[in-house]
């Protein structure tokens, strides 16, 4: 039989090894395991809907449907159009100014966008969207004569203005909190629904 100071010994021994497992099993499931899961929660429950055109408007709502907030979040579009589709402003319209223009053909590759907000910062580049939050997007605007779209300071200066007819592209969707969400965009003045987005 063990003696009595070896059974206490190797109690001992057990107990911390028991602790000593349940703090790596801990640590693994904190720092590794949840963040994980929280970002992936966090992604598969935004969702990404467009908003009635009032006015022309282009715009989409930001629905958070997690429980958790979503910190920074920030949106982006990419739109498939030729060079000559790219209207001066000079031109169509002399009171607008935009980033690209004739003089300036860039591509529209990960365009910032702007939230409508009104407050302190108007139209803020980036906001915090808390837990089943909606929150509402500016993509740009229908007008006589072309198509205005937004840049990340809102309408002043515009990102592009572009002849009045469908383009194609992607809208994404970013966050501190996850990894992006993207949609694929259609942009067509011709239906009641001017913005169709069906997630990638």
């Amino acid at each position: 039989m063990l003696a009595e100071s070896e059974i206490i010994w190797s109690e001992k021994i057990a107990t911390s090894l028991l602790g000593f497992l349940t703090g790596i099993a801990g640590s693994f499931v904190g720092f590794l395991i949840w963040p994980r899961l929280k970002m992936w929660w966090i992604r598969r429950n935004i969702v990404v809907t467009s908003r009635d055109s009032v006015n022309g408007h282009i715009s989409c709502f930001v629905h958070n449907k997690s429980c958790f907030s979503m910190s920074k979040v920030m949106g982006y579009i990419d739109l498939n159009y030729k060079v000559e589709d790219i209207l001066d402003p000079n031109k169509v319209a002399p009171h607008k100014q935009s980033i690209i223009h004739p003089d300036f053909p860039d591509l529209l590759v990960n365009g910032q966008l702007c939230w409508a907000i009104m407050g302190k910062d108007s139209n803020p580049i980036r906001i915090d969207v808390y837990a089943d939050e909606m929150q509402h997007l500016c993509i740009g605007q229908l007008h006589p004569q072309f198509i205005e779209i937004v840049s990340e300071a809102g309408i002043e200066p515009s990102r592009c203005l572009l002849m009045k007819k469908r383009y194609t592209g992607k809208l994404k969707i970013v966050s501190a909190d996850c990894s992006a969400v993207v949609y694929k965009i259609t942009i067509d003045p011709n239906q009641k629904q001017p913005l169709l987005m069906d997630r990638v």
